[in-house]
């Protein structure tokens, strides 16, 4: 059963305002892309949220695990609009560097990340029990991991999404041409 297009119409313009207080310079077009369907626009805007305000990693891990997917995913709008966020965000040049160029980052955690989350979209989350095992030395409990997936679903939204909808990039997310 499919809900009133209208009241559904609704809903999503009142989460482009809430989109746009935390973008008040200008609502990414990401979000004017997911619009197309409302639902999962809220559905997208809900994680999220969730993941933001109760989640384990900080908002520059959950952005690196999210260029992690980009990368992998081959999504030149989340790549540009990511990398630009999570330098924002407080994560370190040369981390958000290492992850574009499919190398290593140096910082031990920002690396575990990365790994774990290639692993995840690699084995589609089958990770051995070694694997698990060796994360977690390296900081990352089961608990993170969960949130790693959770993010790796929440951008592989956004990937699909800007690849199928080939969404433009935005002015605030190009590089500045020298």
């Amino acid at each position: 059963m499919t809900g009133d297009p209208d009241t559904a119409a609704r809903a999503a313009e009142a989460l482009l305002d809430e989109v746009r207080a935390s973008y008040p310079a200008g609502i990414p077009n990401l979000y004017r892309t997911l619009m197309a369907n409302p639902a999962v626009l809220s559905g997208f805007v809900a994680l999220d949220l969730k993941l933001e305000t109760h989640g384990r990693l900080t908002a520059a891990e959950r952005l690196l695990v999210g260029l992690v997917t980009a990368r992998e995913v081959d999504c030149a709008y989340c790549r540009a609009a990511l990398s630009t966020e999570a330098r924002a965000a407080g994560a370190a040049e040369q981390i958000v560097e290492a992850i574009l160029s499919s190398g290593q980052p140096g910082e031990r955690r920002a690396r575990a990340l990365s790994q774990a989350t290639a692993r995840v979209l690699e084995l589609h989350g089958r990770l051995p029990r070694a694997e698990i095992a060796h994360f977690r030395r390296q900081g990352l409990e089961e608990a993170d991991l969960l949130e790693v997936i959770s993010v790796v679903g929440l951008f592989t939204i956004a990937t699909y999404a800007n690849n199928l909808l080939r969404t433009r990039i935005d002015p605030e997310y190009r590089p500045p041409r020298g």
